[in-house]
Parts: C-alpha cells; sequence; structure tokens
C-alpha cells in the first residue's frame, strides 16, 4: 500500500525537522579598549593566575584562541620575548534553569569577571553527567597587555548558555566558538554587550 512507505518516511522526517528547529546557541560579547589603534605585533598566551601553562589542556586551548589572534595581526610568538602578553581565562560552570544573559561586568583596569568570580583560575569544567533542567555556562576571558609597561590596551570575554544535554554545549566544542566570537571585528565595539549567533 502507497501509505506504508511514508509511514516508514516519517520518523526520519520528523528528526529532520526537530533538527532544524534547534536554536543554535547565542554568544554574549563584551570588549573594553581605549580606543587607540593596536598596532601588529607578537603575543605569548598565559593562564590566569593559578593555571598551568604547561600543561596539555591549556596549550591546546590556548592554541584555538592563538589562531584567531594571529588572523587580527597579534602573531603567536615562539619564546616569551613578545611584544603583547595575553592571559586566558576557560572555564565552565553548570546551574539548573533556562539559560539567560550574563551579568558579568568587566572593564579597562580592572579584572576580567567571569560566571565563577573574577580572573584567578586556570582552567575548569563541570562534569558528571547533565541533567534535564541544567543549563552549561561556558566562559573565555582575555586581557592584553604591552609586555614593555605592561599596561592594558584590550580586554574582552565571551559567555555561551547552553543546555547540558546539547552537543554544544562541551567546552571543547564551545571555545573555537567563542574565541571567534570575541576576536571579530578585533577590536570591536567597546563598552557594548553585543550577542552573536552561532551558525547551526
Amino acid at each position: 500500500m502507497l501509505w506504508k512507505p511514508a509511514l516508514r518516511l516519517a520518523p526520519l522526517a520528523l528528526a529532520l525537522l526537530v533538527a532544524g528547529c534547534v536554536t543554535p546557541p547565542v554568544t554574549e560579547v563584551t570588549r573594553f579598549h581605549l580606543g587607540q589603534p593596536i598596532p601588529s605585533d607578537t603575543i605569548v598566551l598565559v593562564p590566569s593566575p593559578g593555571g598551568d601553562a604547561n600543561s596539555l589542556e591549556f596549550r591546546s586551548q590556548a592554541a584555538v584562541v592563538a589562531r584567531d589572534l594571529d588572523a587580527v595581526g597579534l602573531h603567536p610568538a615562539a619564546d616569551g620575548n613578545s611584544g603583547y602578553i595575553g592571559t586566558l581565562k576557560i572555564e565552565q560552570s553548570s546551574r539548573a534553569g533556562s539559560p539567560t544573559s550574563s551579568p558579568v561586568r568587566i572593564g579597562i583596569g580592572g579584572a576580567t569577571g567571569s560566571p565563577g568570580g573574577r580572573v584567578g583560575g586556570g582552567v575548569s569544567v563541570s562534569v558528571g553527567p547533565a541533567r534535564s533542567d541544567e543549563v552549561r555556562t561556558n566562559f573565555l576571558g582575555l586581557q592584553i597587555r604591552r609586555r614593555s609597561d605592561g599596561s592594558m590596551v584590550w580586554e574582552g570575554r565571551a559567555v555561551q548558555d547552553v543546555a547540558a544535554n546539547a552537543p554544544a554545549a562541551a567546552l571543547n566544542a564551545a571555545l573555537p566558538v567563542l574565541s571567534k566570537a570575541l576576536l571579530s571585528d578585533f577590536p570591536g565595539p567597546s563598552g557594548q554587550t553585543v550577542k552573536v549567533k552561532s551558525a547551526k
């Protein structure tokens, strides 16, 4: 009968329909700078205080951000003799509820905020099975200082709330998205929070 093939295809069609309706994560990006040109130069990425610059986890995650920095004229240095020092904070936290805007506030001269507080840790990741009502918050903070005098020239953060059971909730999956959003149109508008929708 003609309806039997249609019934066999129905589950596939439904799955495709549901997949097409999934809302891609939105990344909130806030950046601060002094409105002056940031000359191209070399940069070394280091973890925020308490992090381990030699750990495989930090090096692999820093490499993701370094690629995007290189694209905007801040080229990774092979050693510590760089024009800039970039301090990275990468973390994931979890909470019950629905995705909401982050209350984080940052500004030139202060510490970059994060869901867990001020910059001051290394890389932290939520562990354990995801609950149906759980939300994972992925966070990337970056501060760029001149090596010569230690002055801050740019800082920003990218935050993304994702349902914990979504594939995009994994920190390693979210980091490239956070990095590209953070460094898009570098140095970007200062003092504004913009929302960047991720591609499906």
